[in-house]
């Protein structure tokens, strides 16, 4: 896993290691440590205060000469708080905002030590000091928030008994205003100096107001943790938020409680193994807690907690969680605050130092491992942990190499253990500068490559002789360390993604570095293939990954893609880099473009001439114009003219002419020279094996659907769109080479432009395969046309071209295969062929096609076309030979039966026919396997007589297997048949009487006589005035609405 981490030693801070004065190097160990957002205080052995401010760069940690203060000299320092306030506000006459620190220091005779630096002076009278006892010896104290810096502050203090304080001090000059001190303002004023060992200003001790929030537990206090919430500017003592909550430790159990209402909230108990009795080897004696508690206050809410192994996460909550859910950590206060543990888990280690969170999933802390139990190394071990808050697992850990001392016991020397050492974080400074800790993810350090981007933590290691920064490792770090390991690509991916915080690093320079890599890397692969071909190296074109990087890479610089174009031209790689060459944003200069083609064209054609015509086709277009395309067809012609006095032939057949010579076309094409371009493309000389492997379609649909995918489909639009029918006219061989498909499009379409005869007397000395082709195309996709007796020598010439190229043996599946199916009650499937199509056409000249196909049939080798000698047969008059070659020849009797049965033949006389059933069976008698094969077929043909068969089988049948079965068969279909016939007589009989039946009483039916009504044959009416005079003589009126006068109708019918 990648170091997420790095380390600095901050030298000139602490006594130097070498010493050989042990004593004195004893005497300043460092024991506590605090830190703010612009400097760390650190409290040593023998009374010392060290005030060290920095600032922290992108790169750089500077810091200042530590100011050593000591107020009381040969007393332990045992604990120490810092916080910081700018004195812009309160100085308004200075030239710059200075800062001011106020120190607060805790020790054992019980005295707690308030120091107010001013960080722009460093002299004596700068520092002033305020002291008050609270009568016990201090273990830990705790400077809040709610402080003023000109009149009071409040600490917590937690004592050796357990007792916890809250402890009020008003300053000095607030309190005696007639003081002949300067007033308050004087405490940050004085001239500067430079950094020395020195006293504050004395100062007598400060009275103040104590309240005692914990009465104590016999345990003394070993760590206090306070979280405010609201403002942070300056408040009197008594102005406390509602959520102001504190979390202290002794050594067996840790309580939180509200300030604000002074009510517990909950306790929680030591970790198993940890308490008054435990020890960790021969600490100090004055070591009260050798495996201390670290508190965190995360938000106004949770808190975390590292106690020896063991780790929480405990959340302080309101009546939400209700008074059932209380346990020994979860206890509810009689506000109605309730506190739960979310998370927890342990390690295989001892947490010390302090607990903090590195983003919203992680935390951080030392993990200290003691040394192996009578070993001679006394040192344990000491790790940076980063862990995930939510499993404990490890994330990052990193072995500290501190400078070790080993401390004096009644024994001898021992060495040190996890109370000796602190862990300061950015993320505990009371500016809030915790809210980075949620805007920076750790999660993304991998995923973003330039790592610490300004939110990241900055933590500090406190060892008893030694200073550690430890930072996130931001870019320049990480393209260091790739740099190291020979990972070239991930240091220009690290540069890339954060540019503009590269400070040791140029990128154009990192990427010089890897790109020249692979190209070189790319050729010493070459010359090794070169040089041993039986040994195949097979892997990645480092070369275009090289081109593909400096097109990612290389961004919008002109002049870096000019550098390229000229290292790539050097390597002789240009083929990979040409593709990728940007038109827009940048547009390079135009003779880089024009270096790069002829360079192309200088190159070997075999791998360069592709990419030519690739280069050509993205290029030629854009507007304005991208490069000189004169010049560059000057070259090109150039090498076509001396490639031609060489080897001409030869050398348009190459595939790599033909990328060139349709380059040299799209560059016609971009001048308007249209047929200069066409001439280009049909002097592409396809060969014929390449050309034959193009698909043969017979049809102009499948025609047009192969087309879509062709790569010359653009220069068949040229001929329609620029009408150079004339130029194509005599070239009709090189236009089909180019392709099929879509020159049978152009053909059969302008076939008014490019005749028939044309056409086909070029295609006839070229290659008679073609010549079919085509004329095929034309008797499928423009028959009305072909069909003209003007081309009767084609017509004749295609059957033969049919007959020649036929296959040797039929289909035997699909059009061509013939076989019974009882279900489908179906005979045969027609064999069809190209051949038998055009004879079944209705062409002019079918006789002489007949005439011209059956000796082309006969010929045929290695044997003859028999199906389209039956049909021409059939259709020259004779029937039998035809049945003969059917039955003798193709043995397909399936095919005979429907031959006879053919209406071509049902035209003739009946006894034609009967003759052919004859001859028929008189075959299949002499052959048992076909005469069971025609007993099968027997009982569904109407038009032969099973009777007759049967009576003319000879006695012995023993040859025809299953003869009972099929004679049964054809008995029942006998019968079926008479059945169905028997029962639709009867159905035809009931349809008719009905019929009838409904006719006669539709002519029942009366009919209405109007006075309108005529007599057809005198023209009057049929009514009259007089009733009775009509009805005695009558009216005759049909059903065709035709009346007469009775009288009118008789004399008619007389006549």
């Amino acid at each position: 896993m990648e170091n997420i981490l790095k380390y600095q030693r901050i030298k000139g801070t602490l006594p130097t290691f070498e010493d050989s004065q042990i004593d004195k190097l004893i005497g300043l160990s460092v024991c506590c440590a605090d830190i703010d957002s612009s400097c760390i205080v650190l409290g040593t052995v023998d009374g010392h205060v060290q005030l060290i401010p920095f600032m922290v760069s992108r790169q750089q940690f500077q810091h200042d000469n530590k100011r050593i203060y000591q107020p009381y000299p040969k007393q332990r320092v045992n604990n120490i708080n810092v916080t910081s306030r700018s004195l812009s506000r309160l100085k308004a006459s200075a030239g710059v905002a200075n800062m001011h620190f106020t120190i607060i220091c805790g020790f054992e005779n019980g005295n707690v030590v308030i120091l107010c630096v001013d960080s722009n002076d460093s002299s004596a009278a700068s520092c002033k000091e305020i002291i008050c006892n609270i009568g016990e010896p201090l273990r830990r104290t705790y400077l809040l928030n709610n402080f003023s810096f000109l009149t009071s502050c409040s600490f917590l203090a937690g004592t050796s008994s357990g007792r916890l304080l809250l402890h009020t001090v008003r300053y000095p000059s607030v309190q005696s205003s007639s003081s002949s001190t300067s007033s308050s303002s004087s405490w940050y004023s004085g001239s500067s100096g430079s950094a020395s060992s020195h006293s504050p200003a004395p100062s007598s001790l400060s009275e103040g107001k104590t309240t005692m929030l914990f009465s104590g537990a016999n345990s003394p206090v070993c760590q206090i943790a306070c979280y405010y919430k609201g403002s942070s500017q300056a408040k009197s003592t008594a102005q406390w938020e509602d959520d102001s909550i504190v979390a202290w430790a002794d050594l067996c159990t840790v309580r939180i409680m509200d300030i604000a209402t002074q009510t517990a909230i909950c306790y929680l108990n030591a970790p198993l193994g940890v308490g008054v009795a435990a020890s960790i080897g021969d600490g100090p004696a004055n070591v009260l807690c050798p495996c201390p508690c670290s508190l965190f206050w995360e938000s106004e809410s949770d808190l975390l907690i590292a106690w020896a192994d063991n780790f929480r996460h405990v959340r302080v909550m309101g009546r939400e969680l209700g008074a059932a859910a209380v346990t020994e950590d979860r206890v509810a206060s009689e506000g109605g605050v309730t506190a739960a543990t979310l998370v927890e888990w342990q390690v295989d280690c001892l947490l010390c130092g302090g607990v903090f969170p590195v983003d919203a999933q992680h935390v951080m802390s030392l993990g200290y491992s003691p040394a192996e139990a009578g070993g001679a190394d006394l040192r344990g071990t000491l790790e940076m942990l980063i862990l995930e808050k939510s499993s404990g697992e490890v994330v990052s850990s990193d072995v500290l190499p501190l400078h070790w001392l080993p401390v004096p016991s009644k024994e001898g020397l021992s060495g040190a253990g996890p109370w000796e050492y602190s862990l300061l974080s950015s993320f505990q400074c009371r500016n809030g500068s915790l809210k980075d800790a949620a805007d920076w993810d750790l999660r993304s350090y991998s995923a973003v490559f330039g790592g610490d981007r300004g939110k990241a933590p900055l933590s500090f290691v406190v060892a008893p002789h030694d200073l550690l920064l430890a930072r996130v490792r931001d870019v320049n770090d990480r393209v260091s360390t790739a740099l190291q390991q020979n990972d070239l690509k991930a240091a220009v991916e690290f540069a890339k993604a954060d540019v503009t915080a590269l400070e040791h690093y140029r990128f154009p320079d990192l990427l010089k570095a890897y790109l020249l890599d692979l190209l070189e890397t790319h050729c010493e692969l070459l010359a090794a293939r070169s040089t041993d071909l039986s040994e195949q190296q097979p892997g990645a074109d480092l070369a275009v990954l090289a081109a593909s990087e400096c097109r990612r890479l290389v961004g919008l610089d002109p002049a870096l893609w000019e550098f390229w174009i000229t290292t790539f031209i050097e390597y002789q790689q240009i083929t990979a880099l040409a593709p990728l060459l940007p038109l827009e944003n940048p547009r390079l200069a135009s003779q880089n473009y024009n270096r790069v083609l002829l360079s192309l064209l200088q190159q070997d054609p075999e791998s360069s001439a592709a990419v030519f015509l690739q280069c050509v086709k993205l290029w030629v277009r854009r507007t304005p114009a991208v490069f000189d395309r004169l010049a560059v067809l000057a070259s090109l012609e150039q090498r076509h003219a001396q490639t031609d006095s060489i080897s001409s032939a030869a050398y348009f057949e190459l595939p790599s002419s033909w990328s060139l010579l349709e380059a040299q076309a799209q560059l016609y094409i971009a001048g308007s020279e249209y047929r200069k371009a066409l001439n280009c493309y049909l002097s592409i000389k396809v060969p014929d094996s390449w050309l034959r492997q193009q698909s043969d379609v017979t049809s102009g649909e499948e025609a047009s659907q192969a087309s879509e995918s062709l790569q010359y489909r653009h220069v068949f639009e040229l001929i329609e769109k620029q009408g150079l029918f004339s130029t194509v006219s005599s070239k009709i061989i090189n236009l089909v080479r180019l392709s099929k498909p879509l020159s049978r499009r152009l053909l059969v379409s302008h076939v008014d432009k490019l005749p028939v005869q044309a056409v086909a007397s070029q295609l006839a000395v070229a290659d008679k395969r073609l010549l079919l082709w085509y004329l095929d195309a034309m008797f499928c996709d423009a028959l009305e046309v072909y069909s003209s007796a003007d081309n009767a020598e084609w017509h004749a010439k295609q059957v033969e071209l049919y007959a020649e190229f036929a296959p040797s043996t039929p289909n035997t599946s699909g059009e061509g295969s013939f076989c019974f199916d009882f279900k489908q009650r179906q005979l045969s499937r027609r064999y069809s062929s190209p051949l038998l199509r055009f004879l079944q056409s209705e062409l002019p000249s079918q006789a002489l096609l007949q005439q011209v196909a059956l000796p082309a049939c006969a010929s045929h080798l290695p044997r003859p076309l028999f199906h389209e000698m039956v049909f021409v047969l059939a259709r020259l008059g004779d029937p039998r030979k035809a049945l003969q070659l059917h039955l003798a020849e193709l043995g397909d009797l399936a095919g005979a039966i429907d031959f006879i049965e053919e209406p071509l033949l049902q035209e003739k006389a009946l006894p034609q026919q009967q003759s052919l059933w004859e001859d028929l069976v008189d075959h299949c008698l002499q052959r048992p396997a076909q005469l069971a094969q025609l007993l099968d077929y027997m009982g569904l043909l109407s038009t032969l007589n099973p009777a007759k068969v049967l009576a003319r089988m000879p006695a012995n049948t023993g040859g025809i297997p299953q003869l009972r079965r099929r004679l049964l068969r054809i008995l029942q279909h006998s019968q079926l048949r008479e059945f169905q016939h028997a029962k639709c007589s009867v159905m035809l009989e009931d349809d008719a009487l009905k019929l009838l039946r409904q006719k006669n009483q539709g002519l029942r039916r009366a009919i209405k006589v109007t006075s309108s009504l005529r007599c057809s044959l005198c023209s009057r009416p049929l009514t009259g005035e007089n009733p009775a005079s009509d009805s005695t003589e009558g009216v005759v009126i049909l059903s065709s609405k035709l009346g007469y006068h009775r009288s009118c109708y008789a004399r008619e019918c007389n006549k």
